[in-house]
């Protein structure tokens, strides 16, 4: 019985799956596009955090920057989505459940990697003027409207993030034919920069960004599991909305001015 629910599970997974890493693709003009994309995202970060300038002004840059990028990976990648959509679709219900089972595993993950070393690994806002917006104080739309904006960054800064990292800089760097030691590297290696490029976020401190590494390792762990970019993009997007709820619920109490 346990055999047969486990080749179930097996078999349902392998329909969402969407992508061979074994197959020799090298890097085209669609990953060159991509790559542009990466450092244009570098170049935001940096500017968040070296530029003074109005809180109004960093978070509308904080929110089309992002955006703008997501627009255009969007296009870059669009026969990828499509073709990762149609698989993750065959079987929706069961794997919008793993999503979130991924996404409350990352919050558990997160918290016990921060337990241990107290304020070493404290979280910081990956958009810093967002710390400076007290949304539970809104009374005008304005500032509704501008924490919203603020809330809704993180969300395009995870797709482009998983878009790039997981399958830019994952499945198409050409080492899944030539065996597991450098296969290991590369995921090891992936899921350091993606956190030590929250550095930003904590005031340049290195050790600070562990955590994002570790969660950049199980996004990784993740796209190679499940073959299907959906599944990453599913679970950061909902890990990066949490405070997205939070602004749309006072938007919705403001609209029916409660």
């Amino acid at each position: 019985m346990t055999s047969r629910s486990s080749a179930a599970r097996t078999s349902a997974l392998s329909t969402a799956r969407a992508e061979d890493f074994r197959d020799e693709q090298p890097l085209n003009r669609r990953d060159c596009a991509a790559l542009g994309v990466l450092l244009g995202f570098l170049l935001f970060l940096a500017f968040n955090f070296f530029v003074d300038t109005s809180e109004l002004i960093m978070t509308i840059v904080s929110f089309a920057v992002p955006a703008a990028l997501s627009v255009v990976l969007f296009l870059v990648y669009r026969p990828l989505l499509h073709r990762h959509w149609a698989a993750f679709r065959s079987h929706l219900g069961k794997n919008l459940l793993i999503v979130l089972g991924c996404f409350i595993g990352l919050h558990l993950v997160l918290f016990l990697v921060r337990l241990p070393f107290g304020e070493l690994f404290t979280a910081g806002p990956l958009t810093p003027v967002t710390a400076t917006i007290e949304l539970q104080d809104a009374t005008s739309w304005l500032t509704l409207v501008v924490g919203f904006l603020a809330t809704t960054s993180p969300v395009f800064v995870a797709f482009v993030e998983d878009t790039v990292f997981r399958h830019t800089l994952l499945a198409k760097i050409p080492v899944w034919n030539r065996g597991l030691f450098l296969q290991v590297i590369l995921v090891l290696v992936n899921s350091f920069l993606f956190g030590a490029m929250h550095i930003w976020a904590f005031g340049g401190s290195l050790p600070a960004t562990i955590p994002y590494m570790v969660i950049g390792l199980l996004m990784n762990v993740l796209y190679l599991w499940t073959r299907n970019l959906w599944f990453v993009l599913g679970t950061h997007i909902l890990f990066n909305s949490v405070a997205l709820l939070g602004a749309v619920a006072l938007f919705i109490f403001k609209v029916l001015g409660l």
